[in-house]
């Protein structure tokens, strides 16, 4: 009886993963073959290019992740899905209509340029010291983004995870794991993460660099949350429905929480 009940879990887990790589792929390819099919994009502004640039890019770190993850790489793939979150947060925070201050997306995608920007300069300011055969080209980059920070009449969207507070309920709740957990330990790896990556059995001691105690649908399960809030971002931005693809997240969702309990 026991391996018959071993044999349904991992029978369970195999769908559970196939389905999340096949939604994956299915949500953003039939989504950018619409944008390419209906939508005339132009470069006016910024609004005009954020969902087409933003689809793509998320989809191939969707689909490195699983790679990852179907490799049994988990805390790459882990460090992976922090940058997903960031990705969705920011999307989000541009296209949510009920901002409070009541801003269109162009002005939000505005202030997050002048935020890149400042940034971006403030990485190169950092860099000159070190660099002394090519101060002059990183003198006129730092001035170039000086011109560029002038240009955007709002103020820089500031700290990226301040967005959080305006975000609906549901996607803060699924936000808030990725951003505030294990995953920001996979891109900063600390003594903390590297002890708990050490197994003594008796007194031998296994260094396994990753871990191997989680499973690897849990983690697939956070891309595919990314991926769904991006797709159905960009969706409800060209007012497409988007209600099969929430039909398809929240039955898998309900397979895996279900799983997860057994």
């Amino acid at each position: 009886m026991k391996v018959k009940a071993t044999e349904n879990t991992e029978n369970t887990e195999k769908i559970i993963s196939t389905k999340i790589d096949t939604v994956i792929n299915q949500w953003f390819q039939e989504t950018m073959d619409k944008i390419n099919n209906e939508i005339k994009t132009n470069t006016n502004t910024l609004e005009d290019i954020l969902c087409p640039s933003i689809l793509p890019l998320s989809f191939k770190y969707c689909n490195a992740a699983l790679t990852l993850l179907n490799n049994n790489f988990k805390l790459p793939a882990m460090a992976l899905i922090q940058i997903l979150a960031e990705i969705t947060l920011r999307l989000c925070w541009c296209l949510y209509g009920d901002n409070p201050q009541k801003e269109s997306t162009d002005v939000r995608a505005q202030r997050w340029l002048k935020q890149s920007c400042k940034e971006q300069q403030k990485f190169l300011k950092k860099l000159l010291p070190s660099f002394n055969a090519n101060k002059k080209k990183i003198n006129e980059q730092i001035s170039y983004f000086d011109k560029k920070i002038a240009e955007i009449p709002y103020e820089s969207a500031g700290n990226l995870y301040g967005s959080l507070d305006e975000l609906n309920v549901n996607l803060k709740n699924d936000l808030y794991p990725l951003l505030y957990s294990t995953f920001n330990t996979a891109i900063h790896p600390d003594l903390l993460l590297l002890s708990n990556l050490i197994k003594k059995d008796k007194n031998k001691y296994t260094f396994s660099g990753d871990f191997d105690d989680i499973d690897s649908n849990n983690i697939k399960f956070y891309v595919m949350t990314c991926a769904f809030w991006i797709v159905s971002l960009v969706r409800i931005s060209y007012k497409w429905d988007y209600n099969d693809i929430k039909a398809q997240y929240l039955e898998i969702k309900k397979i895996h929480e279900n799983s997860t309990k057994e």
